[in-house]
């Protein structure tokens, strides 16, 4: 079997049908599907058996709420393809992706095969969106591009990629593991990318990544995202110190990005009466004098520059002029191009 689609599911009932008709709907035959329901308290359970029932190459499993980090491990535990394509239980995958990427597997057999993906249903270009990498395969010393992309935080996403297993193997047999609810796919991409021997970007954009979902950890900020990118990142850092100097600095400046992201998230977030008390401690944690926090990579844009300077004051209001000014020109852009 070539391909095992790996699906962690939570209270997603009324999204998940079309997720698995995208899958359903493949032109390529030799998959087999797993679905993960993460202790959903909805009838995801339910969806999931009445596919399973017409669906001889799907498998499910119940298991407490641990998080799709411990979901997406579970299901490459169990899974017996060569390559693993991760899904979100509210995105979906072009009706010939899988027949796309076995045709690139039979080309060069990469361990990774990255490509592009969309915000828009029906798969058109998104113009906001480009490939992390330029198309192509990456061998040999050019797999130094690859590190220094995901040091850069622009290869994070385990979804939108099919993934040889081999390369999960070591990741899987870590014990040492604990819930990572925030940056989980940037965790999990590193000993992945690691590993990995060869790399094949293609630019076709086969998923669909639905940005409405307000589950999101990206729609709200709590605190234990706080500790999760402190633990994140510290992995990135060590790991890119092994790659080389130059790849440990990008990884030491998307550190920085990461924080100032954190703080556009709990500016956003609905939890008006801790906003403040929230800047200061990812302040104190970007700035912890043990660690190196360094200007972000887009330097060049005044909002990041002028956002790195109010954390490092610890300025909250120059924080949210910044945020909302930036929030707002986002939607006046998007406005204009719709």
């Amino acid at each position: 079997m070539l391909f095992s689609i790996i699906i962690p599911a939570y209270n997603a009932a009324s999204s998940l049908p079309e997720t698995l008709s995208s899958i359903y709907q493949q032109t390529y035959d030799g998959y087999e599907i797993i679905l993960i329901n993460d202790g959903s308290a909805d009838a995801t359970e339910s969806v999931c058996k009445v596919f399973c029932e017409s669906h001889n190459n799907t498998h499910y499993v119940r298991q407490n709420n641990m998080g799709v980090y411990e979901a997406r491990r579970k299901g490459a535990e169990i899974s017996a393809g060569d390559y693993l394509v991760f899904v979100d239980a509210d995105d979906s995958l072009r009706f010939d992706t899988l027949s796309i990427l076995a045709r690139e597997i039979d080309k060069c057999n990469p361990d990774i095969i990255c490509f592009s993906y969309t915000r828009n249903p029906d798969y058109s270009n998104d113009p906001f969106i480009n490939p992390a990498l330029p198309s192509g395969i990456y061998e040999g010393d050019d797999l130094d591009e690859v590190k220094k992309c995901l040091a850069r935080g622009k290869l994070n996403s385990i979804w939108g990629k099919a993934i040889k297993r081999n390369c999960l193997i070591d990741d899987l047999s870590n014990t040492d593991t604990k819930r990572i609810d925030f940056a989980e796919d940037f965790l999990q991409m590193i000993p992945i990318v690691d590993s990995a021997r060869s790399v094949l970007q293609i630019s076709d954009a086969l998923y669909y990544y639905n940005c409405q979902n307000g589950q999101s950890a990206t729609h709200s900020y709590k605190e234990k995202q706080l500790s999760d990118l402190t633990f994140v990142t510290s992995s990135l850092v060590k790991i890119a110190a092994r790659w080389g100097e130059e790849t440990e600095r990008l990884a030491w400046k998307t550190r920085t990005e990461q924080y100032l992201y954190l703080l556009s998230i709990n500016e956003l977030s609905d939890n008006i009466e801790t906003k403040k008390r929230n800047f200061v401690s990812i302040s104190e944690a970007l700035f912890n004098p043990s660690i190196k926090a360094d200007v972000p990579c887009s330097t060049y844009r005044p909002d990041s520059y002028l956002l790195f300077l109010a954390a490092k004051n610890k300025h909250y209001l120059l924080s949210r002029v910044v945020i909302r000014c930036c929030e707002q020109l986002k939607l006046l852009i998007l406005k204009i191009l719709s």
